[in-house]
């Protein structure tokens, strides 16, 4: 026997409740590093055995472990789970066949009574299901087992009572005079032949002398013995002779068994409890079979491309709104060169497979050369969109172009289709699904190729590339030849051919890609199924696992991730600008406000340090009516100066409220502090001006409001000579627009969610304003020129609006819009000897809080006015009346027409042509300056006068 021992079970029984049990011819166990006899019975359990384990000399092999075994079933190999030695009560039924040497020679000896203990030990725990036969001498011949005449008589018995009454019984009256030890042998032999072939079958043999009357020889009972599977003897030689029978060692020896020698009958306790022992020591084993042929993974999860109400969008190629071109997340290669290279196995993500959609495409029409495309364009319906032919045609042809000149498909094969929307259309109810209709459809004859090419797409969503068979055989089989299928129902998707090359373990890869991804998509599993045969012939089937197959749709419109399509309109397109000469009278508003309780000149006022500083002031150089009044005590001051006959009075003024209440120190401070100003930078003589203080002003405002209190904090200064308070008059150049506001038209398409938005304005690279927000966008959004300012705009080629959206998902949209900028130059239009524009500002009268009466200071200025309209009598004249922001808005439009129409009373005979004359009153609107401050709401309550005319060169 080899060093590792093998030995094939019997069948294993099972229980009717239980699992079918393991076919016991096809099992062995090993003990690979020693040599070892093996019996297998079935265990309690399914995937359990009992082991009786024997060396060479028939001793039982103790202290096994589960790494001790090798275990294997047919095609399977098994791993030993545990090992545990059984109690004698839990072993399977035993089968014991003793053979008793009852001659006289027993009693002689005074042996009888300890081999009566002997045998009382051997079988004090028989139980009911074991089988145990004895056999001891008789005078007379008689039928024995097997049907031969000879001296023996067998001895049958249930309990251990019984066997010890029927062993008494032989050793006393049935006791012989002759020894027929063969005869004996062979009648249990006979016995162990008609026992279970596939149980263990233990024959203990106890002799007291030599054979001296047997007709049977030794050889008879040796043959006898040869071919009886599973039969160990055993025997127990108490002879009064110092070595043990020549017959029985090589018997027991022969048949995986040993013999003792008793020497005394104290011996015979001890022998047969080893005996014992060595018959009833057996392992349990728990042990599970692998599976010979298993499918890795056991589970594929295919991702399949979607739309977002689950249906299957393989061969769909999406466009972002109003584009016909190719977008970018679909992988395009530059050249035919590229093509060769492109392979599949390194692509195992979605993205990577679904956005190769069109080499897919190219590579299965160029593999499949009968194969025909269909292509269909289509379009969602809203915005410009819709019912566009034009747009589907060009997505459609853009598919086919790529697939012409990068895969080499001819034009024959493909054909085009344009429609609007989908035959299946997605709902329109939100962006996604309106985006997920404009899209190109591919549709591939015949079916069989449709399922192969656009297949292609389909993702594992573990990256998943290869579906791997694993095969782990016995490794004592012997191989021949086979194969595996792998299966899906009934249907053969791959082969794997098997050889005697074939190692008991090995791994073959099958990619998915051959297995066919759409085909993959139709099954629910997967199985191999393994046939194989040995050298011998013999046929071994054997099926894997499932690997199960679950889908999952993978919407694609989500996986493109677009921005919301938007556009920015900037109206106008083209801003006309024209350089006009500005003549701008400003009134002087002869007014300091002070903070309040403050007797200092606040900090908007500009102050010189110096006379020197001063020297160089002109008052024609300013421009804008605020930044006139600012420098207020420099014009007195230089128009004092240059009048020395002329005479100041600076009354201070207090709001009467509050820390100024009576308090006349501060409107004489006040007062001080501008007559100080004038005398320290202007020269201006002390004896000139005179200074008074009171409460509130002559004409005070509204002393109820904050507003009111805040422009009676004030200094007044009045002049003998008008000139002093005359307006500021300034000529300059100032570009005028056709237009007042730049509108901004975003438009968004419905739906889009947007988190936050900005809306950027630049003349050419240079930014120059900004308008942001949350959420929704307005239809429109307005902004004033004057803000940008117009001589800036006027150095610009163009006016760009930008247009930057984020929705919700962070995806970004961008847009933009840009107007030209020209501007017509009063130098181009004197070299063309056209006339240039003229433009005569008069902000002449500034009226008291809440009156419309033109005081008598006021009309010079319109004298004025009216002379200028008779000089140049085609002048286009506009009066506008003004007021501040306090008091009801109503009631301040119909004050402020009421001040335009009373200035334009005064106008109306200078005009030869009534017609010329546009008067309106804006009330708060459009207040040409900030009511925050007290000299704006003064300037505000104003009447403006405009000439218009073209001045020929």
């Amino acid at each position: 026997m080899s060093v590792a021992a093998r030995l094939a079970a019997a069948v294993l029984a099972a229980a009717a409740c239980c699992a079918p049990a393991l076919a016991a011819e096809d099992v062995i166990v090993e003990i690979p590093l020693r040599e070892a006899h093996i019996h297998i019975a079935a265990g309690p359990e399914p995937q359990q055995a009992i082991l009786a384990v024997f060396d060479p000399q028939g001793e039982p092999i103790r202290g096994l472990q589960a790494r001790d075994l090798f275990l294997a079933r047919g095609l399977r190999t098994g791993k030993v789970l545990a090992v545990e030695t059984l109690p004698a009560r839990e072993i399977p039924p035993l089968n014991l066949i003793c053979v008793v040497d009852n001659s006289f020679s027993i009693q002689e000896r005074g042996a009888a009574g300890a081999l009566l203990s002997a045998l009382e030990l051997l079988l004090h725990d028989l139980r009911p299901i074991d089988r145990v036969h004895a056999v001891v001498f008789a005078h007379e011949e008689r039928k024995a087992p097997g049907g031969r005449t000879l001296h023996v008589r067998t001895l049958n018995a249930r309990t251990p009572a019984e066997w010890k009454r029927g062993f008494t019984e032989a050793l006393d009256r049935g006791s012989t005079s002759r020894t027929f030890l063969y005869e004996a042998m062979l009648a249990a032999v006979e016995i162990a032949r008609s026992l279970p072939a596939g149980e263990p079958k233990f024959l203990a043999v106890f002799s007291d002398g030599e054979d001296l009357h047997s007709r049977i020889r030794p050889a008879e009972v040796e043959a006898a013995a040869q071919g009886i599977p599973r039969l160990h003897a055993y025997a127990i030689d108490f002879r009064p002779v110092e070595a043990a029978d020549p017959f029985l060692t090589a018997f027991a020896r022969n048949q995986r068994g040993r013999v003792w020698k008793a020497r005394a009958a104290a011996d015979l306790g001890p022998i047969f409890q080893t005996l014992r022992n060595t018959i009833t020591h057996r392992y349990r084993v728990a042990y599970e079979l692998a599976n010979p042929v298993a499918l890795e993974p056991r589970l594929l999860q295919l991702e399949v491309p979607a739309t977002l109400s689950g249906d299957p969008a393989l061969g769909m190629l999406f466009f972002p709104t109003g584009r016909g071109t190719l977008p970018e997340p679909y992988i395009q290669l530059k050249g035919r060169e590229e093509t060769e290279a492109f392979r599949s196995a390194a692509l195992t993500g979605f993205s990577s497979r679904y956005f190769n959609l069109l080499n897919w495409v190219g590579k299965g029409l160029r593999e499949v050369p009968e194969a025909k495309l269909l292509l269909t364009g289509c379009t969602s319906s809203w915005g410009p969109e819709a019912d566009n032919l034009k747009l589907a045609q060009q997505r459609a042809e853009a598919v086919r172009d790529y697939l012409q000149r990068i895969w080499g498909i001819e034009r024959g094969r493909i054909l085009l289709e344009a429609r609007g929307l989908p035959s299946r259309p997605s709902a329109e109810d939100d962006p996604e699904r309106r985006r997920e209709n404009q899209r190109v459809e591919m549709a591939i004859d015949p079916p069989a190729a449709a399922t192969r090419i656009l297949g292609a797409a389909i993702a594992e969503s573990r990256g998943q590339s290869v579906l791997r068979v694993a095969l782990e055989l016995n490794p004592r089989l012997a191989i021949g030849e086979g194969e595996i299928e792998i299966r899906s129902a009934d249907q053969v998707l791959h082969r794997i051919r098997l050889g005697p090359e074939t190692g008991a373990r090995a791994s073959f890869p099958v990619p998915l890609d051959e297995l066919g991804r759409g085909r993959l998509l139709e099954a629910a599993s997967l199985e191999a199924f393994l046939r194989l045969r040995d050298r011998q012939g013999r046929l071994y089937e054997a099926s894997s696992d499932l690997c199960h197959i679950q889908t999952r749709p993978r919407p694609v419109v989500r996986e493109l991730s677009p921005p919301p399509y938007g556009t920015v309109t900037l109206e106008p397109a083209t801003l006309r600008l024209e350089e006009v000469t500005a003549i701008e009278s400003a009134p002087l508003l002869p007014y300091v406000y002070f903070e309040t309780a403050s007797t200092e000149i606040p900090e908007r006022y500009v102050r010189f340090a110096s006379a020197a500083e001063a020297a160089s002031f002109e008052p024609s150089a300013l421009r804008g009516t605020l930044a006139k009044y600012r420098h207020l005590l420099n014009v007195i001051g230089k128009r004092a100066a240059e009048r020395p006959g002329s005479r100041l009075r600076i009354v201070g003024c207090r709001s009467e409220n509050g820390e100024e209440r009576g308090r006349a120190e501060i409107s004489r401070g006040r007062a001080a502090a501008v007559r100080d100003y004038l005398r320290a930078v202007w020269g201006i003589d002390p004896g000139r001006m005179t200074v008074e203080a009171r409460g509130l002003p002559e004409f005070p405002s509204a002393s109820l409001s904050p507003e009111g209190r805040a422009e009676n904090r004030r200094v007044e200064i009045y002049a003998d000579d008008p000139a002093i308070l005359d307006p500021v008059t300034s000529t300059h150049l100032e570009i005028r627009s056709d237009v007042n506001v730049l509108r901004i038209a975003p438009l968004i398409e419905p739906g889009a969610r947007l988190r936050k938005w900005a809306l950027v304005v630049y003349g050419d690279d240079r930014r120059l304003d900004a308008l942001e927000g949350e959420g929704d966008l307005e239809p429109a959004y307005v902004l004033p020129l004057a803000e940008l300012g117009l001589g800036d705009i006027g150095r610009l080629q163009a006016i760009t609006v930008q247009l930057e959206a984020v929705d919700g998902r962070g995806q970004v949209l961008r847009a933009r819009d840009s107007a030209a900028v020209e501007v017509i130059r009063r130098e181009e239009r004197g070299a063309q000897r056209q006339g240039h524009r003229v433009e005569e500002r008069w902000a002449l009268i500034l009226f008291d809080f809440d009156r419309a009466e033109i005081r008598d200071r006021h009309r010079r200025v319109i004298e004025r006015i009216a002379a200028r309209v008779r000089e140049v009598p085609g002048a286009n004249v506009r009066v506008v009346g003004h007021t501040d922001a306090i008091g009801a808005p109503a009631r301040n439009v119909e004050l402020s027409r009421k001040r335009a129409e009373a200035a334009a009373r005064l106008l109306a005979s200078a005009l030869p042509d009534p017609a010329r004359l546009r008067v309106e009153g804006r009330g708060p609107q459009d207040a040409p300056f900030d009511n925050a401050l007290p000299e704006g709401r003064a300037y505000n309550r104003t009447v403006t006068v405009t000439l218009e005319y073209e001045e020929r060169p």
